[in-house]
């Protein structure tokens, strides 16, 4: 169980720089975010918007009654379809409302931390699976 807590404190670090990182993209020097809420209060919203996307489906969607195949990566608790979208729907709007930025400027950002979001979560999916074959096997 440690090793999994570890997987997704790594992730949603990892995650929570590379948002605060892209922030940079969109927002002047004069008109940043780490300037008008601080850097402690910007790196919370950051880390908050990403813990919302990345401990979502293994806190909300982990009893789901889906069946599935044995060993396949949608057995694992919590890796659905559905929650795609909601993580789309939770990023955006935080993005939007706790950063005060336009759904263009969110649109923006979305590209660089979708790219590293995809990337964090074929390593939570590869660590599981690893995990879970590994507990099965011995």
């Amino acid at each position: 169980m440690l090793f999994i807590a570890g997987i997704y404190a790594a992730a949603i670090a990892i995650a929570t720089l590379v948002l605060a990182a892209s922030l940079f993209l969109i927002e002047s020097e004069k008109d940043s975010s780490f300037r008008r809420f601080g850097f402690w209060s910007t790196l919370a919203r950051c880390a908050g918007i990403c813990t919302g996307t990345t401990l979502g489906p293994f806190l909300v969607l982990a009893e789901d009654p889906t069946p599935t195949k044995e060993g396949s990566i949608s057995s694992i608790p919590g890796i659905t379809p559905f929650w795609i979208l909601v993580a789309l729907i939770l990023w955006f709007a935080g993005v939007i409302f706790l950063f005060r930025k336009t759904p263009w400027q969110a649109l923006l950002l979305f590209p660089v931390n979708a790219l590293f979001g995809v990337g964090i979560a074929g390593a939570i999916r590869f660590a599981l699976l690893r995990a879970v074959l590994k507990e099965k096997a011995g």
